[in-house]
């Protein structure tokens, strides 16, 4: 668990290529700021807060190009591919850079061809049930997932997400109570629990 924290707050912005020669000036002209997940997400919202004040401090435009799918890694793949001079970053949540290499085939080294430079933001994960339900605690929430199949089967967008490593990690874990939370995860669309 401390690799993944360590993981997440390290990849938050990434260069996109090998360090380059300080011995020229640098930046000379715009930078290109790639966020692998599409506009208007929590990764692209960050990433436009984050770039006005780069560019000031830079003094060159900041040009942000949205290249999701593929949980991230598309984007990811691009900013790898770029040329190694530094006119190429990538904002990035945790989750492609520390899960994505242990689920999918990838064409490139995250550890290899990414080197870190600040975290953004610390974004925590919080479990929430609505105010008419009668929960008070993690135990009695996930004390109908026990006696009653199918009561209790979480759901989020996508494989590769840290909430999906979450629950599963939760599905084994024993609370204080004693209890064990004994529910399968399923992965489905965002859009299904938000529209049905």
């Amino acid at each position: 668990m401390l690799l993944l924290a360590r993981c997440l707050i390290a990849a938050a912005l990434v260069f996109a290529s090998a360090p380059f020669a300080w011995s020229q000036p640098w930046p000379v002209k715009s930078i290109r700021l790639v966020v692998n997940f599409p506009a208007g997400g929590t990764t692209d919202q960050m990433a436009r807060a984050f770039a006005p004040r780069l560019s000031e401090t830079l003094g060159q435009p900041i040009v942000i190009e949205n290249r999701g799918g593929a949980g991230g890694n598309i984007g990811l793949e691009i900013a790898t591919r770029a040329a190694p001079d530094g006119y190429t970053l990538l904002a990035s949540s945790g989750s492609p850079i520390c899960v994505g290499p242990h689920l999918y085939k990838l064409n490139f080294d995250v550890a290899r061809d990414l080197v870190p430079i600040v975290p953004l933001a610390r974004i925590l994960t919080v479990l929430v049930v609505r105010p008419g339900l009668p929960v008070r605690s993690v135990a009695e929430l996930i004390a109908p997932a026990r006696t009653r199949a199918g009561a209790g089967a979480p759901a989020s967008g996508r494989a590769s997400s840290s909430k999906k490593l979450t629950r599963t990690l939760m599905s084994g874990r024993s609370f204080s109570s004693g209890s064990r939370m004994r529910t399968s995860t399923l992965s489905v669309p965002f859009w299904r629990l938000i529209w049905g």
